[in-house]
């Protein structure tokens, strides 16, 4: 994959200066998360039941303290958790309800099940750090078992994570992962909600493990136990606003400790059932991470940790960039369509293979439409983030589970900046379209075309979901029929524009693939036509057979590969010795090869009086010149030919 952007960036130094950067922190990011992939041990069950059933043969329950935190969250939900806790199988563990939003109906639900009640009088200050701050000074317990307002524990979690942290007195913090419900009633009744569970399963299931073999496992605040004594050496909580939870885990190395992973389930989540509140929660997510540029300096990390570590900001800034990715092809089709090929095209395919077919498939739970659509909405959220703390700052903090009345401004301006991206992204891609219909007839374009339709498919039906949960919501301002009208029409816009897209591809390719003379023309006649002189292969591309007969692999050879057409739109502004020259032109750029230019010109002329050239040219007819003609003509006419070239009057320039 990688070196199927080198190649591409190759082309033009526009495309290196816009796409380069974004494309440099796209491969990191994949690289090192498939690199850390290769240290994944599984765990074994059995062998975690002995150590913890000879731990407790051994030793007393040592006290814990159970925070609960609250920043509003529906009373409902809480409930759910309060109950869950107050049955815990452990005896010697204490429950503190910490409110911020001090509410009575909590604090009654607190003393209804015999906790401690605690309402800070800064409320809000340092958001939950502070919350967790408030907590730790009125609280005396040997560890600190955190659990969010929507994570259900299991009966036995505290008698599964102790053994872990009380015998290894280097474990600072012991997270545990955050699992969501994934069942057929939770996709049909929210996708999104299936989605934001199904989409963080890889991350805990295969590279919270790997992080935990270098110690670089992350702290993810909930479902995790802390030592206190490490607390306190921190003098307490680190300030901030945000992601408390990864400051946290950072500190406690300066001190000798770290955070152990452990990948068992304690506890069930309920992950954000609209959009809005999925979209806050990684709002918050990624502008957190500008704690990590504060704290990871001052980290005491191995050299392989840190590494691990620089997979966090990667991955939000590669999923944000991926937006952006989309409109390359749409250069690539309209300025230098001469340049794609089925060679070309394969380096991306074992990439496809990888993150479209086997990821998903090592997941318990497997991917749906939901999972898509958590995926897209985290890249808008992500880049309207970025573009936010360039602008106006850090975006205000959210709690995940607090209801609001109304949309939030954060929220409608993240889907009209998508709206306004992928609106430009169709309405470009329509009239590339329109504009190099040819492409329709060179099936060596048409890897990148599905990849091109498949991806406006999949954002458009994001955002027309996300439009339709907006409607409401503003149709509740609008006071008459024409403000419903126009409401409607946007609402609806995108799908409009989709369908114009497919609409004018079909009709472009039907008209394009009536002409006898197209490639994708070509090789279908003469796979049907068994007696045909040119057979398919050859014809898909000449140097397949060299490559095979030579034992090189396609993809792992250092030979350069050209395209096996260049095709043009022939124009009365520029003469067919003049397209000659440029598909030459191509051909020495692609494969190295040193040529003057009046060998070009002479090659150029010598092409044109073949018999295919001799008649005339229509306006935006497909003129195609074969590389295996160029390639035999070099071979007869330049290398071994020894001549002394003629003087002409073709100019390169034409």
């Amino acid at each position: 994959m990688g070196y199927g952007f080198w190649r591409f960036l190759r082309i033009d130094k526009v495309y290196l200066l816009i796409f380069g950067p974004l494309i440099f922190i796209f491969i990191v990011n994949k690289f090192l998360r498939y690199v850390l992939q290769l240290f994944f041990q599984g765990f074994d069950i059995k062998k975690h039941e002995r150590f913890v059933n000879k731990y407790w043969a051994e030793h007393e329950e040592p006290s814990v303290d159970v925070f609960l935190p609250y920043a509003g969250e529906a009373l409902d939900v809480n409930e759910q958790v309060v109950k869950a806790v107050s049955e815990l199988n452990y005896k010697n563990y204490k429950v503190y309800m910490l409110d911020d939003a001090g509410d009575e109906n909590h604090r009654a639900l607190a003393e209804k099940y015999g906790f401690t009640y605690l309402s800070r009088p800064n409320k809000g200050e340092y958001k939950k750090s502070g919350n967790l701050e408030y907590g730790y000074a009125n609280s005396t317990g040997k560890f600190i078992f955190i659990l969010d307002a929507d994570f259900v524990p299991t009966k036995g979690s505290l008698k599964d994570l102790v053994p872990y942290i009380d015998s290894d007195s280097k474990i600072g913090i012991l997270q545990t992962p955050q699992y969501f419900e994934q069942s057929d009633e939770v996709h049909n009744r929210s996708k999104i909600e299936f989605g934001g569970g199904n989409i963080v399963e890889e991350f805990y299931r295969i590279i919270m493990p790997c992080r935990d073999e270098f110690k670089a496992a992350m702290c993810v605040g909930t479902s995790a136990i802390y030592r206190r004594e490490t607390i306190q050496l921190l003098d307490g909580t680190p300030k901030v606003h945000a992601s408390e939870d990864l400051a946290t885990g950072l500190l406690v190395t300066q001190h000798g400790y770290y955070v152990k992973y452990l990948p068992l389930i304690v506890s069930i989540g309920t992950s954000p059932e609209t959009y809005q509140g999925y979209f806050k929660q990684h709002l918050r997510w990624c502008s957190g991470n500008l704690v990590f540029a504060q704290y990871w300096p001052k980290a005491k990390l191995s050299l392989m940790a840190r590494l691990v570590y620089i997979i966090n900001p990667l991955y939000y800034l590669s999923e944000a960039s991926s937006v952006i990715f989309s409109f390359q092809f749409l250069m690539l089709l309209y300025f230098h369509p001469d340049t794609l090929s089925i060679a070309n095209s394969l380096y991306f395919i074992p990439y496809i293979i990888v993150s479209r077919l086997l990821v998903p498939a090592t997941r318990v739970n497997k991917s749906r439409v939901g999972t898509k659509l958590a995926a897209l909405n985290n890249s808008y959220t992500y880049l309207y983030t970025y573009i936010h703390m360039l602008t106006k700052g850090v975006p205000a903090w959210h709690p995940t589970g607090v209801k609001i009345s109304g949309l939030h401004n954060d929220f409608v301006s993240s889907f009209n900046l998508g709206m306004t991206i992928s609106s430009l992204h169709i309405i470009l891609f329509t009239f590339v379209l329109f504009a190099r219909s040819s492409v329709f007839g060179n099936y060596n374009t048409y890897l990148v075309l599905g990849w091109s339709f498949y991806t406006v498919l999949w954002h458009s039906l994001y955002l027309y979901s996300v439009a339709k949960y907006i409607h409401p919501y503003l149709l509740n301002n609008v006071r008459n029929n024409l403000g419903r009208m126009f409401l409607f029409a946007k609402t609806h816009a995108i799908m409009a524009l989709t369908l114009t897209l497919f609409g004018t591809s079909a009709f472009s390719a039907t008209k394009v693939l009536k002409n006898p003379e197209t490639p994708t023309t070509q090789a279908l006649n003469n796979l049907m036509d068994s007696e045909a002189d040119t057979n398919t292969l050859a014809l898909l591309s000449p140097f397949v057979e060299e490559l095979k007969n030579s034992g090189n692999v396609l993809a792992a050879t250092d030979t350069p590969i050209p395209s096996p057409f260049y095709q043009f739109n022939y124009s009365e502004e520029i003469t067919l010795l003049g397209l000659a020259v440029r598909a030459l032109e191509s051909y020495a750029e692609e494969t190295g090869v040193q040529l003057t230019p009046e060998e070009i010109s002479y090659v150029a002329e010598l092409i044109i009086e073949r018999d295919e050239y001799k008649k005339e040219f229509q306006t935006d007819e497909i003129i195609i010149f074969g590389s295996d003609v160029i390639a035999q003509l070099l071979e007869t006419e330049v290398y071994s030919s020894g001549k002394n070239y003629p003087e002409t009057t073709a100019d390169t320039e034409f």
